[in-house]
């Protein structure tokens, strides 16, 4: 054996144990592959259930707001309407208010003005 083959020898070896442990890293990634793979299988077909049942569900809140918005809007026309009617009886009394308000005020000073007359004429009366 020569000096130069040793080196050589030793860079071959090496070469072919890089070889050997790239092949099982290879195989170790792989295999990984291989179970994030399968995992991935399970997960997909525990999803589609999922989904089903999710798209169902979102069917039904659908169905059941769309049957809630018809009672929801006769809802807010009664609210709507007695408060037009509230609104329209206020407006009514305070028309009435203002009608009645001022005769009376009128009488009720005509009448103390009466008052005022006979108590004086009374008072005058008796000097």
């Amino acid at each position: 054996m020569n000096a130069a083959s040793l080196p050589t020898n030793i860079l071959l070896i090496s070469a072919s144990l890089l070889c050997l442990f790239l092949i099982f890293y290879f195989y170790r990634v792989t295999k990984s592959f291989d179970q994030i793979k399968d995992e991935v299988k399970k997960i997909s077909a525990k999803l589609d259930p999922l989904i089903g049942s999710m798209t169902e569900l979102s069917e039904k809140v659908n169905e059941i707001s769309d049957g809630v918005k018809e009672p929801v809007d006769l809802v807010r026309s009664t609210v709507a309407d007695v408060k037009e009617r509230v609104n329209s009886i206020l407006s009514f009394e305070s028309k009435v208010r203002s009608g009645i308000e001022d005769p009376i005020f009128r009488l009720i000073k005509a009448l103390t003005a009466i008052v005022n007359g006979v108590e004086a004429f009374w008072k005058n009366y008796k000097k």
